[in-house]
């Protein structure tokens, strides 16, 4: 009975698969993550192992002609240039090294259909993917690449970006919003992982996975906007190619502090669908649908009691408060305070804009909350700040760090004073000019939509 190695099992992907494991099918079940014990529970029949793909001697005992080895650890999301090398490139060839060297039966490499994309230069992930899949080819070991689209599902990191988008009042599309996008449900995905674990598809194959819909990514947008209640469809085009470079340059000085990258902006450029492939010909029949994944993921949002856009907030508004990070005591008060305060989001779409926009990093707080302490002192962000010092103010350790920020002295004092005065200049200036007239233009089309409000 052979046994199974599974990188990035605490991962989004790796917890479906352990949990759709058949425990009799496999001898050992072993999943390398950095720290097992604080990602998720270890599932009935399987093994953690904390390590890390770059250090062969926290798993190199676990290797042998017998194991199988499904490779999913991965940097995804926003991770920089370098984090993207040092775990798609660099951890992959490592683990390729040692699966050689113990002559493992069958390797799975779980790639992205980024991997294909036509141009990729400012596309550190995509870039990584693909030389991750020259690396699997040229080592010599029984292969299978699964090449999927976007990964939905209750908990997708890309579900919830996109989640976030299409709930802004005004919806970003960049570029025209034709490019298609193919969605596959998580637990389809697994499912085709089992098929090729069980039909033993190792003969050097590479298989795009994508769902049975694709979609125009401003459909996928606006048809998730319908299904989390929202039927107004105010949508903005930004423009795509400037978008990208400026974006790319950025993120050379600043790193990864900007509140959008360069890398997401690929979903709205290339194609992410699936070619057709005999194996997901035979099982797309029970695959979810595009709308079937996104309520899906709606619903358990709801019935999980968290609510994602506020836990980013309080997240966000935390370390621009404090420099810290939040945990989960002070997430869940954050958002018991919305439930009982019912705060009234303001007439016209500026005050939820200018939370979206505090809400994307750190960064962008500091100008969006000058700007409110002189023009919307009574308005939204300033409420959500004041709610979070307010929950900060009761709770430990927090509470140390903001009787702690005094400056100690009077002098201190003066230089504090100082010194916060122009900063909140310095931000001041750049928010007038870009937040004045979204707020003006929020009125006008606030007065002009009353007279027919009042005729309802």
């Amino acid at each position: 009975m052979e046994s199974l190695f599974v990188t990035g099992g605490s991962g989004f992907v790796g917890r479906c698969l352990l949990a759709a494991l058949d425990p009799g099918r496999f001898r050992h079940v072993h999943w390398l993550s950095r720290n097992p014990a604080q990602r998720m529970p270890a599932p009935a029949g399987t093994q953690p192992v904390a390590g890390d793909l770059n250090d062969p001697e926290s798993y190199r005992s676990l290797l042998n002609s017998n194991v199988t080895v499904v490779h999913l650890a991965a940097a995804t999301g926003r991770a920089g240039p370098a984090q993207q090398r040092t775990a798609n490139v660099d951890g992959t060839r490592v683990l390729l090294g040692e699966c050689s060297r113990a002559e493992v039966r069958r390797f799975l490499h779980v790639s992205s259909i980024a991997a294909k994309f036509p141009e990729k230069k400012h596309y550190p992930y995509g870039r990584a993917k693909e030389e991750g899949e020259a690396l699997v080819r040229a080592a010599g070991l029984p292969y299978a690449i699964l090449r999927p689209t976007i990964i939905a599902g209750p908990g997708s990191p890309v579900m919830a970006g996109l989640q976030r988008l299409a709930a802004l009042p005004l919806m970003p599309v960049f570029g025209g919003g034709k490019t298609r996008i193919q969605p596959i449900h998580v637990d389809d995905l697994v499912q085709v992982m089992l098929a090729v674990l069980a039909e033993d598809r190792f003969q050097g194959e590479t298989l795009d996975i994508g769902g049975p819909q694709a979609v125009s990514i401003e459909d996928f947008l606006l048809r998730m906007r319908r299904l989390s209640g929202s039927e107004r469809r105010r949508v903005v085009r930004l423009p795509l190619r400037p978008l990208i470079p400026l974006l790319a340059a950025g993120e050379k000085v600043l790193g990864q502090r900007l509140p959008l990258s360069a890398s997401q902006l690929y979903t709205f450029r290339h194609d992410g669908v699936a070619d057709a492939n005999p194996l997901t010909d035979k099982l797309a029949g029970g695959f979810r649908t595009i709308d079937e994944m996104i309520a899906e993921s709606l619903s358990l949002t709801v019935e999980s009691g968290g609510d994602p856009r506020l836990e980013r907030e309080c997240r966000v508004f935390g370390r621009y408060l404090l420099g810290r990070e939040m945990n989960p005591y002070v997430q869940a008060k954050y958002a018991e305070g919305h439930a009982a305060l019912a705060w009234d989001r303001g007439p016209g779409f500026f005050d939820p804009l200018l939370v979206a926009i505090a809400a994307r990093h750190p960064l962008t707080v500091k100008p969006c909350d000058a700007y409110a302490r002189f023009f919307r002192p009574q308005g939204l962000l300033r409420k959500k700040l004041v709610l979070l010092l307010a929950v900060l103010e009761l709770t430990p350790p927090y509470y140390r760090s903001i009787d702690a920020a005094g400056p100690g002295s009077l002098p201190g004092l003066f230089v504090a004073v100082a010194w916060k005065g122009f900063t909140m200049v310095l931000a001041l200036v750049p928010a007038v000019i870009v937040l004045l007239p979204l707020q003006v233009l929020s009125r006008i089309t606030r007065g002009r939509r009353a007279p027919e409000s009042e005729n309802v």
